[in-house]
């Protein structure tokens, strides 16, 4: 089975930080490229871990989700952009969407 994992990435310059929404998992990076990637791997290696956990706590380590007010900034960025009249008041960050395998 696939999932669909959401994805927020935010920063400039040498500074950048990116959480995956659906499973709480955040990193920091001096790239986007490296942000990517970053949090690929984690989510990659988290999946991996929780398949090897009873399959009882696995609905449950599947199901982490970050906090609702995280989510809350995160939707109200997203929206920004369409609230905004003005370009420069556009967030840098952008919500991506990833097919990752995932355990029933």
């Amino acid at each position: 089975m696939n999932r669909s994992l959401r994805y927020y990435v935010d920063g400039g310059g040498n500074t950048w930080q990116g959480i995956c929404v659906d499973l709480d998992i955040a990193v920091q990076g001096r790239s986007i490229e490296e942000v990517k990637d970053s949090i690929r791997v984690c989510v990659d290696m988290y999946l991996s871990a929780v398949a090897d956990e009873p399959e009882e706590d696995q609905h449950r380590l599947h199901s982490r989700r970050s906090p609702w007010y995280v989510q809350a900034k995160l939707v109200c960025l997203a929206w920004l952009p369409f609230w905004s009249s003005r370009g420069s008041r556009r967030p840098q960050g952008f919500l991506v969407s990833a097919q990752r395998p995932a355990h029933a």
